[in-house]
């Protein structure tokens, strides 16, 4: 009875099921304590709950190191199937931020300042064409567009960039 707050507040999101389990493994010895005979207290609900979730603490996934060779292939087949994209479609309809960045890293994209304000000029109209097509069907959400076409014309608006980046890596499968 006295330790029944304690178990609401130790065993918080865990089911009845849980913490029955968690109970048996203590009392079966699967724990790394040893039962004692009719005694509980608070304490030994603690050392019970902590052992228990030291045990089933979920495993951290090991974060798989990839090669060289692997990544560039992979970004090989990026820039591969982006190539026939843009040769069917003539422009670009997926997310290509990855390989822009990797073009851009072997600096194989152009580099001009002008180039780079034209395109971003481009990215806005873009931007904003693509904001204004969407329909409204009530105050809030034509608010809500009208506040979102106004942020394109700040500096450094991600989708801006990112059109940009989609429309310089048009350009750079065009030619």
């Amino acid at each position: 009875e006295m330790a029944l707050p304690a178990i609401k507040e130790q065993c918080i999101g865990m089911g009845f099921k849980e913490i029955k389990k968690m109970f048996e493994m203590y009392v079966d010895s699967k724990l790394s304590l040893k039962p004692i005979p009719n005694y509980f207290d608070r304490i030994l609900l603690g050392k019970i709950v902590s052992n228990y979730k030291s045990l089933n603490k979920p495993k951290k996934m090991e974060e798989k190191e990839i090669s060289e060779e692997e990544k560039e292939f992979i970004m090989a087949e990026a820039i591969d199937r982006l190539k026939k994209e843009v040769a069917i479609n003539k422009k670009i309809t997926s997310i290509c931020v990855h390989v822009y960045d990797h073009l851009d890293e072997k600096q194989l994209l152009p580099k001009e300042k002008e180039y780079k304000l034209e395109i971003y000029e481009r990215a806005k109209k873009v931007a904003k064409g693509e904001a204004a097509s969407k329909a409204t069907n009530s105050l809030e959400e034509h608010r809500n567009l009208k506040a979102a076409i106004e942020k394109i014309d700040l500096p450094k608006n991600s989708n801006v960039i990112n059109i940009a980046k989609r429309l310089v890596l048009e350009d750079y499968f065009k030619k």
